[in-house]
Parts: C-alpha cells; structure tokens; sequence
C-alpha cells in the first residue's frame, strides 16, 4: 500500500488482479480486470492503452515517484508494469445531482459527460440500489440503475448516494406511509435474543414495517398505547417501550398459557398478526453489541470507571483507557431476561426495585467451566441480575458464556472478555 500526497491510498488488490484506490471514502478499481481464476494466466495485455483496461497477474507491490508514475510488481508476468498520468485534463459532470423514485420502485439513469480518453468507474454501496448497465467507461456514457419497492416504508423514507466519476449523484425514496403494518416469519423474539419463544413479562421486540407512523419512547410509565401503536399477546395488551416503522419493544403481559399464541399489532394504517410461542423460561443475556454480555465488575477498592470507582462495565473502557476484561475471582454482575418466575412473584406492567430470586436453578458455563450464581432473579421490572464470581478456566482472551434454567439454554455465540 502507497498514500500519495493528497492522501490518496493505493492497494494491489493481489489476488483480485486489480490495483484498487481509497479516495473520499470510496474503494475505486484503478487498474487491472479481475480474474475470476485468481491466476492470471496471461494476463498480461493493455499496455499503452488506459489502465482499467490493462491484464495484471497477481500483483504483489506498488510505488509512487514524484511525478504521479505508478509502478506495479506485476509478479505473475514477471515484470514491473508503470502506469503514467494522463495527459488529458479530465474533468467529469452528471446530467443531474439527484433523482426520486416511488416507494412502488422503479429504474432511472444518469449520464456522464467526460472528454475522449478519461476513464470513470461508477460506485454504489446501497442495497436498495442496483446498477443495471455499464459501471465503467471513457468519455460520455450512460449509468442505469433500478431501486427496490419501499412498500413499508422499512425506517421510513430512505437516501443514499452513488458515486459515477466521483461526483455524488444522491437518490431519494419515500416509504408508503399508507401501507399496513407487516411482521416477517420469526419477527417476535426476546430483546437480544432470536428464537420465536418469549416468556410472559419479559422484554421482547417485534421487527416489521409500518409498524407506527414514526419513532415514540415511554416516560417509564408502562404504557399499552404508544406513538397510535397498540399490541396484544394472546389478547392481553403489551407493555409498550418503545415504537418505530420498523421496531417496537415491549414487556409481554403476564399470562398463564403455554404454546403458540397470537401477537397483533395495530398500527394507523390497520393490523399485522403474528405468532409466538410462550413458555415459562425463554433465557437470553443483554448483550452490549451482537456478540457480547453485559455486565459489571464490582471494584472494592474504587478503581473502577464508573459508580464513583465501585464498578467497571465488561468491555467498555476501565481507568487506563483499555476495554475492562474478567479476570478469575472477580465478582460480576451479569443482567438478563427471560429466567423465569420467581419469590415473590413480580407482576408485569409495574416498576420494580429489590430482589426477587428466581425459583429455578440457574447453572452458568463460562468457557467449559460451571458457576453456581450466588443470586439470581430479578432487579427491576422484567430485568434479571445474575451474581457470580468468576472461576479460572483453561482458556483466555473471549470465551463463551451460557446459562441454563428450567433446562433452557440462553442463544449461544455470547462471549465474555476474559483477561490473565
């Protein structure tokens, strides 16, 4: 890899065949056609013609000298191939800054005008984007492109931006803010976790569209209405936190069956059914990113970051700037959902303080090692809090973590920052 004074970076994309540059924040292919083989047999054509043109093999090395020369250890043709500057001055404009489509979708096009001999690469990294026609050229052309239905209007109107030249070309799409409310297959699962089985009072998440008509937080005051959203499970109203097109959070209603029920949610614009499975335990740690469990470690001697030194939060940074690892016998603090019912019960749809210790047995693994909690239960509404002090394991670094209650397990793929 090379910088230019400009602040340009180079890469020999090796077995991409291709010379690639990182300018304004987008990846360019500057030199070189990919092989498909990763070989390059052969590859070994374009000289004296514009550079995206050109046959590379395996390019191992670049280096930039004073006059914008680009030299290339061209490995797999056993020799050193240098690109020059252009002589031309290439100047490039758009036919137009920004284009909307329908939410329903549709195609669109925008042209490029360059003099002879000036190479332009068209970039998109929009999913919802398609280039459908040409996405390189010299002098004049022509890009196409189709945009996928925005129905549901998925967190409503959505904007993005293509790159042809390097100049900008911005497209916009509203979303149908008339269009019901939808839930996918699998769209109700517990807050950070994702099987299609919740426990009555835990926090939950509904994923869909056109869910509500825009984003509304409670004032911790257990609402059933949010935002014109509403939602039933079973036919007892939800608890609602939270509300966007694409996302609500709630506190499933305390409830005694067992087995698929249904969740419905009206919206404005009508209603969306789904199902769910309840059961007595549906067991997931809150996770601080995808991967991840939360969780504190309690600090005795106030060398912590945070509570006024009582405590670090796991993975976040503790007092030398370093994110905070586990180490064995520290105490932790782990929180959680969907443990099951505990003594004395706690009622859903109403704020809680204290300790209410589970009812069943909670055992955790961490790495391949079994912690017996020292409590277990809930801490406030719908939130438990698993205390245990960390055990010595073979393994270090990010080990797994799982616990099990009732003969549940929590979703695997959750780790724990350890440190030795």
């Amino acid at each position: 890899m090379i910088v230019d004074a400009a602040g340009n970076l180079y890469i020999a994309d090796t077995w991409g065949t291709t010379i690639r540059m990182v300018a304004s924040g987008m990846i360019w292919p500057l030199a070189g056609r990919a092989d498909p083989d990763c070989l390059g047999d052969g590859f070994n054509s374009g000289d004296g013609g514009p550079a995206l043109n050109a046959g590379l093999s395996l390019p191992m090395g670049i280096a930039l000298d004073a006059s914008g020369n680009i030299y290339v250890a061209d490995s797999g043709n056993n020799r050193v191939r240098v690109m020059t500057p252009t002589a031309a001055t290439c100047s490039y404009a758009l036919s137009a800054a920004a284009q909307t489509v329908a939410p329903a979708g549709g195609s669109g096009s925008i042209s490029v005008a360059a003099p002879d001999g000036c190479s332009w690469v068209a970039l998109n990294s929009l999913s919802w984007v398609t280039l459908t026609g040409i996405t390189s050229g010299t002098g004049n052309g022509t890009v196409a492109f189709t945009i996928a239905p925005n129905p549901g209007g998925i967190g409503g109107p959505r904007s993005g931006v293509l790159f042809v030249g390097g100049i900008p070309f911005t497209v916009q799409q509203p979303g149908d803010a008339t269009a019901p409310p939808t839930i996918p297959l699998g769209g109700v699962v517990p807050v950070d976790g994702a099987a299609n089985t919740i426990q009555p009072g835990e926090w939950v998440s509904i994923y869909g569209t056109n869910l509500a008509s825009s984003a509304a937080s409670w004032a911790r005051d257990f609402p059933t209405s949010l935002g014109g959203t509403s939602v039933t499970i079973n036919g007892r109203p939800a608890y609602l936190s939270y509300v966007s097109p694409n996302q609500i959070n709630l506190q499933a209603p305390d409830d005694t069956a067992t087995g698929p029920v249904p969740v419905v949610v009206t919206a404005q614009t009508g209603t969306a059914t789904a199902t769910v499975t309840l059961a007595q335990f549906a067991p997931a740690f809150l996770l601080l990113d995808n991967t991840h469990v939360v969780g504190i470690i309690l600090r005795s001697d106030g060398s912590g970051a945070y509570g006024g030194g009582t405590y670090d939060i796991i993975g976040l940074p503790d007092p030398q700037g370093a994110p905070a690892r586990v180490s064995a016998g520290d105490v932790i603090e782990l929180f959680a959902i969907g443990f099951g019912p505990t003594n004395p019960a706690v009622p859903a749809g109403h704020a809680f303080s204290g300790a209410a210790p589970v009812t069943n047995p909670v055992e955790v693994l961490i790495g391949k090692v079994a912690v017996t909690p020292s409590f277990a239960g809930l801490s406030s509404a719908g939130l438990y809090q698993i205390n245990l002090t960390v055990p010595a394991t073979p393994t270090c670094c990010e080990v797994s973590i799982v616990a099990t209650v009732g003969g549940v397990q929590t979703p695997a793929g959750t780790l724990i920052p350890l440190q030795w």
